[in-house]
């Protein structure tokens, strides 16, 4: 297995795992990339990659590599959840339940259907 595959499938890896255990978070990594896109809505992106020279995630910016998420995507995950936190339902439900449109709904309020 090459380097760039291992890259892949660490970063699906954490892709598939944010995917289960942060709803809140949107992971993407566009094909044949090795940046994982971590997508929060109103609130911009974050990224991710697997750091191939330390074997461990890192977050990436537009100043290179930043600091070390961990070497297992179980660490990575802890570290990313509290970075990035899910954001607190409006009292009352979101602007779409509160017109009836729930079929617009962020499905971060507190509404029950």
């Amino acid at each position: 297995m090459g380097a760039s595959e291992s890259a892949f499938q660490r970063l699906d890896e954490l892709s598939t795992l944010i995917g289960q255990r942060l709803p809140h978070i949107a992971p993407l990594r566009p094909a044949g990339t090795s940046i994982l896109h971590l997508l929060r809505a109103g609130l911009g992106a974050r990224y991710v990659i697997w750091d191939r020279e330390e074997d461990t995630y890192r977050w990436y910016g537009p100043s290179g590599r930043g600091a070390a998420l961990g070497r297992t995507a179980g660490q990575a995950i802890e570290l990313i959840a509290a970075a990035l936190p899910a954001p607190v339902p409006p009292i009352g439900g979101c602007e779409p339940c509160k017109r009836g449109d729930h079929h617009l709904c962020t499905r971060l309020c507190a509404c029950a259907h």
